[in-house]
């Protein structure tokens, strides 16, 4: 169980060991939720770039409202819109040397160029998962319509037992896989259709997938099938840790 036992996270406070952490992967692939959780069991701050989108989105920004025709077509933000966003979000990081994990970030070649010139990484983990999959998963994404909410969740059971294929659905915890936990209705995103997940996942294989051979060649890069879901989560968390990982799964 994750996080279940006592763990000194001073290991962690030398500069070769702090994580600095990149998770790529296509969308869909769970970068958000497995941040979420390695950063609470890590105690590592996270910088996910797609919220930071949708903040600004949100607060209709001169910014969010720009970023707001790319993303709804399914399309890159502009990597000067994002790098500035980016650099914002490692405000501090370097200073208190309390790593990260980049969620989201870099997409680019070019961005990947960009954030060595300010917080550099020291290990890339690249998630993959089939497309069908991908697909599946996605088309199953729920979020909360309440504002200021937040809450998601996910509806579809990706399972292949041919393949070793078996994701769980991520429901509300009420029972009622159309209504958020805290009563309100859950909804989509609007860039969960099916034809905009398709051309999502396209520039993705175009234009993000190059950053696989970057960082190998950097010698910075593991790989990982994600098969199960957040079963596979202590396999991941044994990639950014290593010989550390019996202090924290017990």
């Amino acid at each position: 169980m994750v996080g279940a036992c006592s763990f000194d996270h001073s290991i962690f406070r030398s500069k070769m060991l702090v994580p600095k952490l990149i998770l790529l992967g296509a969308p869909g692939v769970g970068k958000g939720t497995y941040s979420k959780i390695i950063s609470k069991t890590l105690k590592l701050p996270i910088i996910a770039v797609g919220d930071l989108v949708r903040n600004e989105i949100c607060s209709e920004t001169p910014v969010g409202k720009q970023m707001k025709e790319y993303s709804n077509t399914g399309k890159l933000v502009p990597d000067k819109l994002i790098f500035d966003l980016v650099k914002s979000g490692l405000n501090g990081v370097e200073e208190t040397q309390s790593g990260y994990i980049m969620d989201g970030y870099p997409r680019t070649i070019v961005q990947a160029q960009q954030l060595e010139g300010v917080s550099p990484p020291n290990k890339v983990i690249s998630l993959t998962m089939r497309r069908v999959d991908l697909v599946t998963k996605l088309l199953g994404r729920r979020i909360c319509t309440r504002s200021g909410c937040g809450k998601s969740y996910n509806v579809a059971h990706a399972l292949d037992v041919d393949y070793g294929v078996d994701m769980p659905p991520l429901p509300p915890k009420n029972g009622d896989p159309s209504k958020c936990d805290c009563g309100a209705e859950l909804g989509r995103r609007d860039d969960d259709t099916e034809d905009i997940i398709n051309n999502r996942l396209l520039v993705y294989e175009n234009e993000t997938f190059p950053l696989v051979d970057y960082y190998k060649s950097q010698n910075l890069l593991q790989t990982f099938e994600i098969k199960k879901g957040l079963n596979d989560l202590p396999q991941i968390l044994e990639l950014i840790v290593g010989k550390y990982i019996p202090q924290i799964l017990c």
